[in-house]
């Protein structure tokens, strides 16, 4: 989800990186207790994507395609030219598409 507040990066490691565009995102997992209503966040100002730390298996794998799909729009300018409502179902298409081909190919 698009962040209105970027939270302080507290919990990445240097190896969490996620190279976007050519922008560099850092991974990080929070508590549950800091993320909200969320899954997960993608904070363009930090180029940081958080997790919530108890989301495990295709859960977690989901929730980061999906905030790195949102990197994805932000990085590539179509946030100008998208609604937050456009921006989230385009976003939850792509990712359900990626997320089956991960499945897939991991079988």
């Amino acid at each position: 989800d698009r962040a209105s507040e970027c939270p302080e990066n507290r919990y990445m490691t240097e190896s969490d990186i996620i190279p976007v565009l050519g922008q560099i995102y850092r991974l990080e997992r929070r508590p549950a207790s800091e993320m909200g209503d969320n899954m997960g966040l993608c904070c363009f100002e930090t180029h940081t994507i958080s997790i919530d730390e108890t989301l495990q298996g295709d859960e977690y794998t989901t929730t980061l395609i999906h905030e790195i799909g949102h990197a994805v729009v932000h990085e590539s300018s179509l946030n100008l030219v998208l609604s937050e409502t456009i921006e989230e179902v385009f976003v939850d298409l792509v990712g359900k598409v990626l997320s089956r081909s991960y499945r897939l190919e991991k079988k």
